[in-house]
């Protein structure tokens, strides 16, 4: 049983939580190691912990009273309740980059479910809806929002890990 981090955005990040996302694509940037996922592994137990843009607030919240969380700024015990602040409102930093956040400062867990590669195109509509997006197409040009600057455009039409997840409850 192996636990390890992953990033994700703001947007992605909300789509978990709402449980609209349950899958994610990554580059494979080692073709020739198709058979082992960097990620890790279903029935195992292996877990992925999110990191996402976070930081200390200036004014804490009433109930947890410790961090906020990226684009929606909720802390991680209200998540389902009032957005505490927003970057451009009264909240306007400083903010922690995803990269690094420690593992004590996740909120979102996730469970490995399965795991496949295949080439970025192999999307399916159900796919797309899984990873979060209403069509392919506005998957694929997230990808691209996400991973051009990278080298990694939808055009390339990159092999890809295939993580299917379900997210954990905090105990």
């Amino acid at each position: 049983m192996k636990e390890r981090p992953i990033i994700f955005s703001g947007p992605m990040v909300r789509s978990i939580l709402a449980d609209q996302k349950t899958q994610t694509r990554r580059v494979i940037r080692n073709p020739e190691r198709l058979t082992w996922c960097p990620y890790g592994a279903p029935g195992g137990g292996d877990t992925l912990w999110v990191r996402e843009t976070w930081a200390y607030p200036r004014d804490t919240c009433s109930v947890c009273g410790d961090l906020v969380y990226g684009d929606d700024c909720r802390c991680g015990d209200c998540a389902s309740g009032p957005i505490l602040y927003r970057a451009t409102d009264t909240y306007d930093g400083p903010w922690k980059s995803s990269i690094h956040m420690p593992r004590w400062a996740s909120r979102i867990t996730l469970e490995i479910t399965r795991v496949r590669c295949e080439r970025l195109w192999e999307i399916t509509e159900e796919d797309a809806i899984a990873e979060g997006f209403e069509s392919r197409v506005a998957f694929a040009a997230c990808w691209d929002k996400l991973n051009l600057e990278r080298g990694y455009a939808w055009a390339g039409n990159w092999w890809v890990w295939v993580i299917t997840f379900k997210r954990m409850e905090e105990e």
